[in-house]
Order: C-alpha cells, then sequence, then structure tokens
C-alpha cells in the first residue's frame, strides 16, 4: 500500500512499521531471492515473503525474532540440506539432555 507522507493519517502501527525500515528490507529480500521480477501474486506467496512478513509483525509488535529458531527459507537444496542437518544436530541434542 502506498501513502501520500504528508496528506494521510498515520496510525501508530503505520509508524512502527517505517521504524523497522518501511518497505526496504522486504525488496532486499525479495532480491536476494530473486524474485522481485515475479508478478506480485507469485512473489508474495513466495516463502521468503512470508518469513519476512512474520519477522517484520514480530518486531512490529515489540519482540524479538530469533533467526536461529526461524531461519530465511532455504534458497536452494543445498541450503535445505545444511538446515535439516542443523536442526537434526539440535533435535538430538535435546533428545539427549531429556535421556539423562
Amino acid at each position: 500500500m502506498i501513502k501520500e507522507i504528508f496528506n494521510e493519517q498515520w496510525d501508530d502501527y503505520q509508524l512502527r512499521s517505517l521504524a523497522l525500515g518501511g518497505n526496504q528490507p522486504l525488496q532486499s529480500i525479495m532480491e536476494e531471492y530473486g524474485i522481485q521480477g515475479q508478478q506480485p501474486a507469485s512473489k508474495f506467496r513466495h516463502a521468503c515473503v512470508t518469513w519476512y512478513k512474520n519477522k517484520h509483525i514480530t518486531e512490529m509488535d515489540g519482540f524479538s525474532f530469533d533467526i536461529t529458531l526461524n531461519p530465511k527459507p532455504p534458497k536452494n537444496a543445498g541450503e535445505r540440506l545444511e538446515q535439516t542437518k542443523l536442526k537434526a544436530a539440535i533435535f538430538g541434542k535435546k533428545v539427549q539432555m531429556k535421556a539423562n
């Protein structure tokens, strides 16, 4: 949504969004994943945009967003494999700790 800076009212929630960078972080993540040129219906359903939306809303609500617990979606099969290995290692440690 595009709002005029001086001719429209802005609520606190919208101002908090601007304080977190406005649209620039969203544009950056779309460039990182190479989806900025896609049709809106496609790019706004992409996993990276959903991840960013969750992060942004969490931070707008005043909470920290732990990237370790909520990593960015993988860009390729290699990243997916690395994330799976990391999750398996973390889960394995938790299982071992509960067993002791």
